[in-house]
């Protein structure tokens, strides 16, 4: 017998097993792993999507970036258009409860809906956006009980925040085993709600190096986005997507809202307001006189909270509502879509870019700061499993 015939037969001896050990028997009784073939595929879609093109129902998506940068200014802004059901930067969202866990600060983060409620001319109880202001550790079991109760009690939950990582678990960021914690915290929520979590956290030094601490966060995401401020403005970059295509960087800035007076002083919180260039925010100044009309014109419509429409409905409405001349809007929006002061977006609506005039709103108090419109929310009742929710 040859080396090579030698070889050919210790292919076809089955593996040797010793005697004494039961691998073999048990290998042998175990149900086999199902494996898919191209012939069961069937017709093959993409996952339902939470945000059409950015983020999946049911996916754990990381928001990150460097502190100040607005991160959850922008959670808030997706959070408050899938409460609301209305689409985010053209697309279309599916419409449901968010949880948002306020690790960072309850009174802050009240302020940033309640400065987008103004901005939209939204009353306090429009859209289903509740805060979670008692302390949350993603890597704890009892924990995790407690924030599933919450979800069960408050209905049909989307989207549940967790702001930040840092405040909402008490782990070494570097730590594999820390870590893994975390992510098991996250998929098990996922798992048992539906819902898609997206965690706020925070980059390292090194912006180019991605989120701080261990790499299996990275892994273990279906989407990361990170929010970055350079020379060109601040943006949202898509990092990673697991089953949806990638998007281009989207632009936005950071517009002040008064939303009360302390001691007769303005306080003010940011709203996200949305571009699409990365250059800084659009201006009047340099504009024409028709331009300076057609943008005072729609920024009250806008503050009215009445949709702007296509580009050919606004056009109309400036027409038929504001009696203008057809040749002067024609030029003025043309002029104003070039120059980004007026954006269209995927759907093909329009939408204003240019900072709206802020709404200040006197209120009687104490003195102290007031907010215009608190959130309100009533006290969720105990889990169905009578474990207390948060």
């Amino acid at each position: 017998m040859t080396v090579v015939d030698m070889a050919e037969a210790a292919d076809r001896a089955p593996p040797y097993i010793p005697e004494d050990d039961n691998t073999g028997q048990a290998a042998r009784e175990a149900a086999p792993l199902k494996v898919l073939w191209p012939s069961d595929f069937g017709e093959l879609r993409l996952p339902p999507q939470l945000v059409r093109g950015l983020m999946s129902d049911g996916s754990l998506v990381l928001l990150y970036g460097p502190s100040n940068v607005g991160k959850s200014t922008i959670a808030v802004d997706i959070g408050m258009a899938i409460a609301r059901g209305e689409s985010w930067r053209g697309r279309p969202v599916s419409q449901g409860i968010v949880l948002h866990v306020a690790g960072e600060g309850v009174l802050g983060l009240m302020q940033r809906v309640c400065a987008y409620q103004i901005r939209r001319s939204l009353g306090a109880s429009e859209a289903p956006y509740g805060i979670v202001g008692e302390p949350l550790d993603l890597s704890q079991g009892e924990s995790v009980d407690r924030l599933l109760a919450t979800v069960a009690a408050a209905g049909s939950v989307r989207l549940i925040i967790i702001d930040t990582l840092a405040r909402c678990a008490g782990i070494d960021e570097n730590s594999g085993s820390d870590m893994r914690r975390v992510i098991e915290g996250a998929d098990r929520i996922r798992r048992l709600t539906g819902a898609t979590v997206l965690i706020i956290h925070h980059s390292g030094k090194d912006l180019s190096a991605g989120a701080r601490g261990h790499s299996s966060l990275r892994a273990a995401v279906d989407t990361e986005l990170l929010v970055q401020d350079n020379k060109s403005g601040r943006s949202i970059k898509v990092c990673k997507q697991r089953d949806i295509a990638s998007a281009p960087d989207m632009p936005f800035y950071l517009s002040p809202i008064v939303i009360g007076a302390d001691d007769g002083e303005a306080v003010t919180a940011c709203v996200v307001e949305h571009a699409d260039s990365s250059k800084h925010k659009p201006s009047l100044s340099g504009e024409s006189k028709s331009q300076r009309d057609v943008l005072q014109r729609l920024r009250s419509l806008v503050e009215a909270g009445k949709p702007l429409g296509t580009k050919p409905q606004v056009k109309k409405i400036l027409r038929d509502q504001f009696k203008m001349c057809k040749s002067t809007v024609n030029d003025a929006v043309n002029s104003l879509v070039r120059k980004g002061a007026i954006t269209v977006q995927i759907d093909g609506q329009c939408q204003l870019q240019c900072e709206p005039k802020e709404k200040h709103v006197e209120r009687e108090g104490y003195g102290r700061t007031e907010l215009v419109r608190p959130v309100q929310s009533a006290p969720a009742p105990g889990g169905t499993d009578g474990t207390a929710p948060l």
